[in-house]
């Protein structure tokens, strides 16, 4: 994932654009100076302007590379039923290294979002039964489990948390400890891997997300992940034990010729990923 810049266009003023105004004097610092946001750490305001503008924006990775960015809903819609689109991954890696050089789209992970039809199709149909709704509502226990066990661990993480022993009441961070860890902890139930490890698919996924030109750090994590993921199959290969979880069904598919390997990390990947993107994966080190 690289940062991106809008294409700017000269002296053509945007039209939501505010009026000019004669000139101030600069006022003096009074606080640190920040680095300004960019459009990854920050897109609204962006995203903003662009679906004001028009219904297609053009911007340029910082390594050349031109991106055609489509913001309105209705508009994304069409795009995404138009079969003269596609989405994927490994597709468009040969398109852009075949451009500009040093881009990484992530087409090391094979996943349903990142493939086209009939693979897509296959990808979909291995999961699917384990998010029928049935399946869902069978979860409801599991998942009350988890949340009750979060809130009453929120009166120990905030006296930890706390500098002052002696206030009366203590405060507790709502993301930090209990928003953050329920979606991995389900996702962890989910596929059957080991909860106390989630500290590793927390770096895990912060390396793969939010990858700033740091290829290394990316392909590190992925290979790490794998790694970490074929062992755990293949322990569970050799004991024979099949517990009932999303990744004994991804097995099951292996051994019936339907997913390679690297589709099942990228399996894996694409939930554990899941679970840190929609709260928390811009944690570092349990800090916002």
């Amino acid at each position: 994932m690289t940062t991106a810049t809008a294409a700017p266009r000269p002296n053509t003023p945007r039209p939501d654009s505010p009026p000019p105004h004669k000139h101030q004097p600069d006022k003096p610092e009074t606080g640190p100076r920040r680095n300004p946001p960019t459009l990854l750490s920050d897109p609204y305001p962006t995203l903003a302007r662009m679906r004001q503008s028009a219904p297609v924006s053009v911007l340029h990775s910082d390594g050349g590379l031109r991106l055609w960015i489509i913001p309105r809903y209705t508009d994304v819609r069409a795009a995404l039923s138009d079969h003269r689109l596609a989405q994927d991954v490994r597709r468009a890696q040969t398109l852009a290294d075949s451009r500009v050089e040093g881009v990484n789209l992530g087409a090391e992970i094979t996943h349903m979002l990142s493939s086209d039809p009939p693979d897509h199709t296959r990808l979909r149909r291995v999961v699917q039964a384990a998010f029928s709704r049935k399946r869902v509502q069978a979860m409801r226990p599991m998942v009350e489990r988890i949340t009750l066990e979060l809130l009453d661990e929120l009166n120990p993480a905030a006296a930890r948390h706390t500098t002052r022993t002696t206030t009366a009441t203590a405060t507790v961070d709502l993301i930090r400890d209990f928003a953050f860890p329920l979606p991995i902890l389900v996702v962890c139930e989910l596929l059957g891997l080991p909860p106390q490890d989630r500290n590793l698919y927390r770096k895990w996924s912060t390396a793969i997300v939010t990858q700033e030109g740091d290829h290394t750090a990316f392909q590190q994590a992925v290979h790490e992940m794998g790694s970490y993921v074929l062992t755990i199959a293949d322990r569970r290969i050799r004991r024979n034990d099949r517990p009932a979880d999303l990744l004994t069904d991804l097995l099951a598919a292996r051994e019936r010729g339907e997913l390679t390997d690297d589709e099942i990390v990228g399996m894996v990947a694409l939930l554990l990923i899941g679970g840190h993107e929609t709260t928390g994966c811009r944690f570092r080190d349990g800090e916002p």
